[in-house]
């Protein structure tokens, strides 16, 4: 396990070049390159075999992983030439420049995932509670991916109009919308069906589950898109403020869970899990609307928001009514939420296009 994160953290650094040098489409294309690789290895043990072992799940990661690797190293040979030199003093002052980096990374480890040891710390259940709050953080952490993407995406643009505050707020505004859409689309798909999503990937599952899995995602909203403003420090180099709001969500957070925790177990890491996203996603937008200057077309927006969430809450109701299949009622939903949305004003068709080619 150990290797997978250690290649999985180099395969993250050899991405990040695609990005800088502005070939997205390649960064598109191989983002998944690993996960394909390890579905195409698992499945074919899983066809003859029909069975496979731990040891056999982990060796097929780290495969893949060495061959998405290989794949990357030759992709970008053929871009720019590439060669390797050691200096000390070169390499004494990038883990100097890259330390805040790796404490921002820390920071938001410790916060977002403390609560998990605290509950088989704090209780006595043989970590039942831990277990149960794991089923259900696990989904969490997934949906974040899409959050990360859009991260990964926005980082060498922002960093490239930073300095161009018109740009750079307008830009903000335009990812942040369908950021926006996918993260509430989450939350209420989570909240209205998470029965039956929760039905799909476990067995064996309680009322208690289902509580946890649908407040808990509710925190997808505040980590989403929390991704995009924290995305706007790091392109400008200043952590300091985000390291100490971090350090403050690290305190909230242990406090939270060591009051709540003992009571309500596995829903009061839930509530501390909740508080610490909201708040750390709050501290991030005040901090970011006072050092860029961020200001959107207020009302607008914000009726368009209204609008949005008023609908999909209608639409989520009058579709658990109809009494169709729960896949087909979620399609269903997102087409209409989509469709109003452009009506609305809120997306624009062409908005990535446009933003591609005036940051280029």
């Amino acid at each position: 396990i150990l290797m997978i994160l250690i290649l999985n953290s180099f395969l993250l650094y050899l991405r990040t070049h695609f990005a800088a040098l502005g070939r997205y489409h390649y960064e598109g294309w191989f983002s998944g390159l690993d996960k394909f690789l390890m579905i195409l290895i698992l499945g074919y043990f899983l066809y003859v075999k029909e069975e496979i072992s731990i040891h056999g799940f982990i060796n097929a990661q780290i495969v893949a992983l060495v061959l998405s690797c290989l794949v990357f190293v030759i992709s970008l040979k053929g871009m720019f030439r590439m060669g390797i030199s050691i200096s000390l003093s070169g390499t004494k002052a990038l883990v100097r420049k890259t330390l805040p980096y790796a404490l921002v990374l820390l920071l938001m480890t410790m916060y977002t995932r403390i609560d998990g040891v605290m509950l088989e710390r704090l209780l006595d259940d043989e970590a039942y509670s831990a277990g149960l709050y794991a089923r259900s953080f696990r989904l969490l952490d997934a949906a974040n991916m899409i959050g990360i993407l859009f991260a990964s995406l926005m980082l060498p643009m922002f960093s490239k109009l930073i300095d161009k505050k018109d740009k750079l707020i307008s830009l903000v505004e335009e990812v942040s919308k369908p950021l926006f859409l996918i993260c509430l689309m989450v939350c209420f798909v989570s909240w209205f069906y998470g029965e039956e999503i929760f039905d799909v990937i476990y067995i064996n599952n309680t009322e208690e589950h289902y509580k946890v899995f649908r407040y808990l995602m509710l925190g997808f909203f505040a980590m989403g898109m929390a991704n995009i403003f924290g995305c706007l420090f790091l392109a400008s180099e200043d952590l300091k403020n985000i390291n100490i709001l971090f350090t403050v969500g690290i305190i909230l957070n242990v406090s939270a869970n060591v009051l709540l925790i003992p009571e309500q177990q596995a829903f009061g890491a839930v509530i501390a899990t909740l508080v610490t996203q909201f708040f750390v996603f709050a501290g991030l937008i005040i901090l970011a609307f006072r050092k860029f200057a961020l200001h959107f077309s207020g009302r607008t927006v914000m009726g368009q928001a209204i609008l949005l969430i008023s609908a999909y809450f209608v639409f989520s109701i009058v579709s658990k009514s109809l009494g169709w299949p729960w896949a087909l009622e979620l399609v269903l939903i997102s087409f209409l939420m989509l469709v109003l949305a452009f009506l609305c004003g809120f997306l624009r068709y062409s908005f990535v296009f446009d933003r591609g080619e005036k940051t280029n």
